[in-house]
């Protein structure tokens, strides 16, 4: 259980950025926070996780 990101198939992680931040009015804000990740070295990966959070755009998963 817990935070979680998930890109589909073929998505890039900016797109995942995009489409999971888009559902909650915050696109704008986790981007421009992706693309600081980015220019400050980080993975794409982690740079759409830490975008994601940063907003609190992240989905919960409930493994019990």
């Amino acid at each position: 259980m817990g935070l979680y990101c998930k890109r589909n198939e073929g998505e890039s992680w900016l797109d995942a950025v995009k489409r999971i931040a888009g559902k909650y009015g915050m696109e704008e804000d986790c981007v421009a926070a992706y693309c600081e990740c980015i220019e400050a070295g980080e993975s794409e990966e982690l740079a759409a996780w830490n975008a994601l959070y940063e907003w609190d755009c992240l989905d919960y998963r409930d493994d019990a």
